[in-house]
């Protein structure tokens, strides 16, 4: 009896355990893709939401750009450089908490196609020091975390291109359900 107990302890540990590993989800976007702005807010805004205590989101903001020599070159251009420069600088100064709510009001805000007021509007809401930031996207130090970000986007066909522990997981897949159903079992926000 006292053999079964403890079995029945040692399971409960070792199911603690798993259900505390957190699931890494890549988000790899641009800031002025139409399609990335959807995909945020219908998608991983609900799975912070819903998962955020199980899971990190890593936020890349650099989706279809290239890095050359002379700095980077976006796919909806240099406004949205900047956007994607701003957004790096916020979550290399202000951490993931405060950069996801930047990119979040950034993605809801009417003038998201234009980076430069969309930041300087966020930044405002969410009592961010503009000036610092801006000062970085359009410095070095924006262009050396754009060359990060470069770094950290795998090879992708188009974007939002999102992973789950690393492996590519399409966008018309209800991430909170997949990450409940593969790795999450068990988890009081799953049931």
């Amino acid at each position: 009896m006292k053999s079964i107990f403890v079995a029945l302890s040692l399971l409960l540990i070792v199911s603690t355990i798993e259900c505390t590993q957190r699931v890494t989800v890549g988000v790899y976007y641009e800031t002025i893709c139409p399609g990335c702005r959807s995909h945020f807010i219908q998608a991983i805004v609900p799975l912070k939401n819903q998962l955020g205590q199980y899971v990190n989101i890593d936020l890349v903001p650099f989706g279809n750009a290239h890095f050359y020599s002379n700095g980077p070159q976006c796919q909806h251009g240099q406004l949205e450089c900047y956007g994607n420069a701003f957004q790096a600088c916020s979550l290399d100064m202000n951490g993931f908490e405060t950069a996801f709510k930047l990119v979040e009001c950034m993605f809801r805000s009417n003038y998201f196609s234009n980076p430069e007021y969309s930041s300087k509007q966020c930044s405002q809401q969410l009592n961010l020091d503009y000036q610092q930031l801006d000062s970085c996207a359009n410095g070095q130090k924006g262009l050396q975390l754009i060359r990060e970000m470069a770094n950290k986007t795998p090879s992708h066909q188009y974007v939002p291109w999102t992973t789950v522990q690393g492996r590519f997981v399409d966008g018309n897949v209800d991430l909170v359900d997949y990450i409940c159903e593969n790795y999450l079992n068990g988890v009081p926000a799953c049931n």
